[in-house]
């Protein structure tokens, strides 16, 4: 997740731009003039003085003071905005699983500004995190700094160099709020690089290898509300260093309490608003794990669809029995596309039945529900989202996904979905095209058994046709990939256009044993290139072993 503050995007680098009647400040300048620094609010009063002839020094030093309470009040709110924004980002994050990493990027701001002090929300941010089992990496969007002031600034010329020794000290002031939620949360503070790509790898690969520690805490009786920090060393290892957050608070904030009635009873949410509150999250919910792929290919005739497979693992539903006798479980799907705009494009509501044959057989059910939804829908961007709800269970879940559907008017070389599926056959065939073999029944899970043989197809759209032959000259290359290095790699194979009907629409499909793959997480990903119009293109998606 990455969070770039509202401070970069309203902020100007000086409140003030330069008119001829009024010298420029800086939110640290006006921080110092404030608490009435007598270098940098005398050189304002000249300054002042300078561009008004007749004005007094009184009315001079009046006019910068109310510049710089001005300028106090407008970055104040400014950064209690975008803090604010921060927390709820994070508070959010408390229903995904796992170790998460927030990356704040800013340009600075100040923690101690009179016009609202900061440190409480800084505090807030840092319980909430760990509450959320978040870690924030602080990047600096300002790089590699010198000096505040170069010639790119839009400042006046102060030969006297008061200004300069007595704001020598804004770059650290200003990153201190960004170094205090790196810290206090675990995670590192990134400054003066010019390549944040240098801080984002090592914090992506930190985040996948970390140790997760625990303690007993105080009993409750000898819990006072207090902050505890928390140190972690290495016995013997002086040189390592140990990223983690420092501390906790021993008791939650008291909630705020709200004067019930009595008499009142709790309502139940009903079943179609629990729905809706699982495709409106902002996270999925996972009360009710649900599994979801979506695949873009184009049909001649149809054009392009997008297809939404979803999958609800059997051993999580609640079944019961109907008044016929039987054992069934009821689950409701709902999804809703999105394009960029948030404007719903498309939607589908389905009620699904799985029948056991005896209460005794629900235990451990391993029969999932599966349910595929093809969506027509224009080229652009799109975001899905699906919600189950387990109607005896009362639980739901969701899912999202993101998915870009290319303009294939525009005649350029495009690719379809990678379309995975699984073969349990023992035998096994070479990698071949696909113009009259057996359809690929899409996975939702991308999880395979390593007895089995992976299936996967795809289609490339747009290839030129050479003049001699009128025929296109495509080639393919498969990889596959696990942990940034590949495992397996072919050859580049020509992709035949022998008995093909439709040459803008030209299928590939390939086996691969997975025996001779270890469990765990892969790439695949399948690189096409049309040698007549020396274009590229390539698509990748994940998939696991087990």
């Amino acid at each position: 997740m990455v969070l770039r503050t509202a401070l970069d995007r309203l902020k100007p680098k000086s409140f003030y731009t330069r008119d001829g009647s009024r010298p420029t400040m800086s939110e640290y300048q006006a921080l110092l003039i404030d608490r009435r620094d007598p270098d940098v609010l005398n050189v304002f009063i000249d300054e002042t003085l300078r561009q008004n002839p007749g004005m007094t020094r009184d009315s001079a030093e009046a006019l910068v003071q109310s510049r710089a309470q001005a300028l106090l009040a407008y970055t104040a709110t400014l950064t209690k905005n975008s803090l604010l924004g921060l927390k709820g980002l994070v508070k959010g994050a408390r229903n995904l699983p796992g170790r998460k990493v927030v990356f704040f990027l800013s340009g600075g701001f100040q923690i101690h500004n009179q016009r609202g002090d900061l440190t409480t929300d800084l505090h807030d941010i840092t319980y909430a995190a760990a509450k959320s089992g978040v870690v924030i990496y602080s990047m600096d969007t300002r790089g590699l700094v010198a000096s505040m002031t170069d010639a790119s600034s839009d400042s006046f010329f102060d030969p006297s160099g008061r200004l300069d020794r007595a704001t020598h000290s804004e770059l650290y002031e200003s990153q201190n709020g960004m170094n205090a939620l790196a810290a206090d949360t675990g995670g590192k503070a990134i400054f003066n690089t010019n390549d944040l790509r240098t801080g984002l790898a090592p914090a992506l690969k930190e985040t996948s290898n970390y140790y997760l520690i625990a303690w007993k805490p105080d009993t409750e009786s000898q819990k006072q509300g207090r902050f505890r920090n928390v140190e972690v060393k290495l016995i013997g290892h002086s040189d390592y260093t140990v990223r983690v957050r420092k501390g906790y608070f021993d008791l939650d904030p008291d909630p705020a309490t709200v004067a019930k009635d009595k008499t009142e009873t709790p309502r139940q949410q009903s079943a179609p608003a629990k729905l809706r509150d699982a495709l409106a999250a902002p996270y999925p919910e996972r009360a009710l794990p649900i599994l979801m792929s979506a695949d873009y290919y184009d049909m001649a005739g149809k054009g392009p669809v997008v297809n939404t497979s979803i999958q609800v693992p059997g051993e999580f539903l609640v079944f019961g029995e109907q008044p016929d006798g039987k054992i069934q479980a009821v689950v409701d799907l709902s999804g809703l596309f999105l394009d960029d705009k948030g404007i719903v494009k498309d939607s589908f509501i389905e009620r699904i039945v799985t029948t056991a044959p005896d209460l005794a057989s629900t235990k451990g059910f391993k029969n999932d529900i599966t349910f595929s939804y093809p969506a027509k829908l224009a080229p652009g961007l799109y975001q899905i989202r699906v919600a189950a709800r387990d109607d005896k269970g009362n639980k739901a879940g969701g899912a999202h996904a993101w998915i870009e559907i290319p303009d294939l008017t525009k005649k350029k070389l495009a690719m379809s979905s990678l379309l995975l599926g699984e073969r349990t056959q023992s035998t096994i065939t070479n990698v071949s095209n696909s113009q009259s073999g057996s359809p690929v029944v899409l996975s939702a899970s991308h999880h395979f058994k390593r007895e089995s043989t992976l299936r996967f197809l795809m289609f490339a759209y747009n290839a030129a046709l050479s003049p001699v032959d009128q025929k296109p000259d495509v080639a393919v290359q498969v990889q596959i990939i696990r942990d940034d290095q590949p495992v397996l790699t072919t050859a580049l194979r020509k992709l035949s256009a022998e008995g093909a009907v439709d040459l803008e629409r030209l299928p590939y499909a390939a086996e691969v044993p997975l025996s001779e793959l270890t469990p765990g997480r892969y790439l695949i990903q399948i690189t096409v290139i049309d040698r007549v119009s020396k274009q590229s293109t390539s698509r990748q998606t994940h998939f696991d072993v087990y």
